[in-house]
């Protein structure tokens, strides 16, 4: 079904973006599928994690440009998590984790911020998900860097390398080492 194929591969794109930091890209695929796209998704394995990639990448934008576009999409995608937890979605409360940190962050709540990226990463960890605990952990340090924490910034960061390096996420503990080049040195 050409449908079915569309759709996983926007949903390995949306992947992709999230985790190696194409936020725009991911953001405008995610503007483009809407809401619709879910319901054409609803049943597959994939749903709830690409809803999350969409979160991502949403709340970077939202952070990066402070444009309502972003914002009003990425908190319509963190309230639908919201309510797939509490309806029992135990294998998303740790996406609900970074994307309620991510919040904060675009609250510039700098507690509330602090304290719910080292919830999501504590859970991430728990749940044996050690990409989305790399992934808080390099979103958290994109946070710190903005509130002028460096240090912090950095140590986030190896922790992120960690994560990922356990993972067996090779190629991305090199684009991040490129990429933090500055703050990791």
């Amino acid at each position: 079904n050409n449908m079915v194929a569309e759709l996983n591969m926007k949903t390995v794109k949306l992947f992709a973006c999230a985790h190696f930091g194409d936020y725009e890209t991911g953001a405008d695929i995610a503007l483009k599928l809407g809401e619709s796209h879910y319901l054409k998704l609803s049943g597959m394995a994939v749903f709830g994690f690409e809803r999350f990639d969409r979160g991502i990448c949403l709340y970077a934008m939202a952070r990066k440009t402070g444009k309502r576009k972003y914002k009003k999409e990425a908190k319509a995608v963190r309230s639908r998590l919201h309510e797939w937890v509490s309806k029992g979605a135990v294998n998303l409360i740790h996406h609900l984790d970074i994307l309620n940190a991510e919040d904060a962050a675009l609250g510039n709540d700098r507690k509330k911020a602090n304290t719910l990226y080292n919830t999501a990463v504590v859970n991430s960890v728990r749940g044996g998900f050690l990409a989305d605990a790399g992934l808080a952990n390099e979103r958290y340090a994109d946070f710190l860097l903005l509130c002028g924490e460096e240090d912090e910034a950095k140590h986030r960061l190896q922790q992120a390398l960690q994560y990922y390096s356990e993972w067996g996420a090779k190629k991305k503990v090199q684009v991040l080492k490129g990429t933090w080049a500055r703050v990791l040195n």
